[in-house]
């Protein structure tokens, strides 16, 4: 996947605030909340998704 994505500065400014927080993660403790981060971010991924996907067939009568 080569498409290169382009952030606005509010999705900047989280991503930054979201890096200050995991620093001060102990490290040990660190892989658990990574992956809840990324789990928090691929559901609302997902619920974007379906969102998309229910407006564009209720746009088509169904």
């Amino acid at each position: 996947m080569n498409t290169k994505r382009i952030y606005t500065e509010d999705q900047m400014h989280d991503a930054e605030t979201v890096a200050k927080v995991l620093a001060k993660v102990p490290e040990s403790k660190r892989g658990i909340v990574l992956m809840m981060v990324d789990a928090f971010v691929n559901g609302m991924a997902a619920q974007e998704n379906i969102d998309t996907k229910n407006t564009e067939t209720r746009a088509a009568g169904m």
